[in-house]
């Protein structure tokens, strides 16, 4: 797992995203720091997570690859706990709550939302599945999405 999580921490353009202080290129070496035993390392990367990544609730650019890392830390029972809590304030940071449809209607205006395609034939659904029509107006199976 340290491995594909090392991979995982370089893969991601740290230094064209941001956090509460800046440029997020400091954020990888404290998200190997939590791959260490090191005590003092994991706690300066509790520090960064909690004031730079979700600094008093705030979601930044950096926010969720940082938290998608995290996620995959939840095998090591060491981190376990602290990681749920930073991932579930991640969530509750990111909820829009009502502000979701206004959102959803500037970012796709009723005069440039896809029309819904008409389907030929009889739609074929496995068993257990029912369609709906998704909020961007296609026709699924399953239940309704979003875009």
């Amino acid at each position: 797992m340290t491995r594909a999580v090392d991979e995982e921490i370089a893969g991601v353009a740290w230094d064209r995203l941001f956090h509460a202080y800046g440029t997020a290129t400091d954020t990888p070496a404290h998200l190997r720091g939590l791959l260490t035993e090191d005590e003092q390392a994991i706690s300066a990367a509790s520090e960064h997570l909690w004031s730079a990544i979700l600094h008093q609730g705030t979601v930044w650019p950096a926010t969720a690859p940082a938290a998608k890392i995290v996620a995959r830390m939840l095998t090591r029972p060491a981190l376990r706990e602290g990681a749920l809590v930073f991932l579930r304030q991640v969530a509750v940071a990111s909820y829009l709550g009502d502000q979701a449809d206004e959102l959803r209607s500037v970012a796709y205006p009723a005069d440039r939302r896809p029309r819904p395609r008409s389907t030929p034939g009889r739609l074929r659904t496995s068993p257990g599945t029912r369609t709906t029509r998704s909020t961007c107006g296609r026709t699924t199976t399953g239940p309704a999405t979003w875009c």
